[in-house]
């Protein structure tokens, strides 16, 4: 077993620690979440969700709680999903969690505003 392995928990583990540490369980899918805006690890981050959901009674009992069909949950959470945001936000609120927004290393002055006025005519 090389060190990288040893560190990561087993599936056994994961799950145990998902099901009883809160905390643990936040930073996962706030881990899973960054991964889905990566288009390589968009899979990666999509299954741990639905980890998360399958922990906290199964994605039917998660998609029951949070108003959304089944269907949708395992569209959304398999590892071509593209979940709503709507669909995202009821399923982390039916298993205790709640989207944010924090600060970014770039600061939002530095985008550039479009300009006012009239568009210029084209010659």
């Amino acid at each position: 077993m090389n060190p990288v392995e040893a560190l990561q928990p087993s599936h056994e583990e994961l799950i145990d620690r998902l099901k009883h540490d809160r905390e643990f369980t936040a930073t996962y899918v706030a881990t899973a979440l960054t991964d889905v805006n990566d288009s390589e690890r968009r899979a990666a981050g999509l299954i741990a969700l639905r980890t998360v959901a399958e922990v906290h009674g199964g994605l039917g009992a998660v998609a029951k709680a949070g108003k959304v069909s089944r269907a949708s949950v395992y569209r959304a959470l398999s590892a071509n999903g593209n979940p709503r945001l709507t669909t995202l936000i009821e399923l982390l609120r039916a298993v205790g969690l709640r989207l944010s927004v924090e600060l970014e290393n770039k600061a939002a002055s530095d985008l550039k505003r479009p300009v006012r006025g009239r568009p210029k005519k084209r010659s």
